[in-house]
């Protein structure tokens, strides 16, 4: 009976079309890594010059190094892809023109990933952020989630996630991965840890720089809301969670897009005392909120 082979730790998925004069500094970056134990596959959309060439050419060299190329909708259905036929144990992704921050980055985050218990399905640390000249953005929880997103480039996903929770939505052109971070971080289902590793170096190119995507935009209140209504909090902590969703939709939309949010189906009871108790709260928010951004 043949042997099965091993599954690597790590995959590093990198969805690429007509990035031929990327791929190959990308590829050599990450095989000058300390640890071995990854592999990395190229998904590519069809490109129309020789980035397919340049990967196969690096693949004489490079025995972990893979190619899937087909037609796609986009990067997040090419990450979609990568995700189907990645051998994985964990998943990340990682742009042509992003690069890991040093050369031990895997070797490190591989002892976290391999002490992490089997609940935990997701482990993130930091990028450094070129444009700005600094690390973004430390620990991430259910409030600062509903202001901004992790950089993928920062997020090792267990594959096991994806059949969890589903893959990234190709309703949202530029922001599906906070679409499935904000699944992560409010369905009560995932376990995040944080590392206080700097990842990657983030490039803002591509989808990531690109600004908000509208669909989101549009969806936000609905998402976030039924997002945390039917997930697998108790019910005390759902119901504080659930203010704090409102709280934020109150300053960000019109009354008649909050309101309608709160209608959860099977859960309005949950909904309208947590609304309830974001309404009782709101003063001493503010007073706490004022007390906090005045100068000492």
């Amino acid at each position: 009976m043949a042997m099965q082979a091993k599954r690597p730790l790590i995959t590093i998925i990198t969805p690429v079309y007509n990035a031929a004069s990327l791929i190959v500094s990308c590829i050599e970056k990450l095989q000058q890594q300390s640890s071995v134990d990854f592999e990395h596959l190229v998904v590519d959309g069809l490109s129309n010059d020789n980035t397919v060439e340049l990967v196969r050419d690096c693949q004489q060299r490079y025995a972990n190094l893979r190619l899937v190329s087909e037609k796609d909708q986009g990067v997040y259905d090419a990450m979609n892809k990568g995700i189907q036929h990645a051998n994985g144990q964990w998943l990340f992704f990682l742009g042509a023109d992003d690069y890991l921050y040093s050369t031990d980055v895997l070797e490190k985050i591989g002892t976290h990933l391999q002490q992490a218990g089997s609940d935990v399905q997701l482990l993130y640390g930091n990028v450094y952020y070129e444009a700005y000249s600094r690390l973004y953005d430390g620990m991430f929880d259910h409030e600062k989630i509903l202001k901004r997103n992790v950089c993928h480039q920062a997020v090792f996903y267990r594959a096991t996630v994806f059949a969890a929770l589903g893959n990234y939505s190709l309703l949202y052109p530029s922001e599906a991965d906070y679409e499935f971070n904000l699944r992560c971080w409010l369905s009560g289902r995932v376990k995040q840890i944080y590392v206080p590793l700097t990842i990657a170096w983030y490039a803002q190119g591509g989808l990531s720089g690109a600004g908000r995507d509208t669909q989101l935009v549009h969806d936000y209140p609905a998402i976030t809301t039924r997002l945390v209504a039917q997930g697998q909090w108790p019910a005390a902590q759902k119901i504080n969670l659930l203010s704090k969703v409102f709280r934020k939709l109150v300053q960000r939309y019109p009354a008649a897009v909050w309101k309608k949010a709160c209608q959860v189906p099977g859960h309005s009871l949950t909904c309208y005392l947590a609304m309830a108790w974001m309404i009782g709260t709101l003063p001493f928010y503010l007073i706490f909120k004022n007390d906090k951004d005045s100068p000492a």
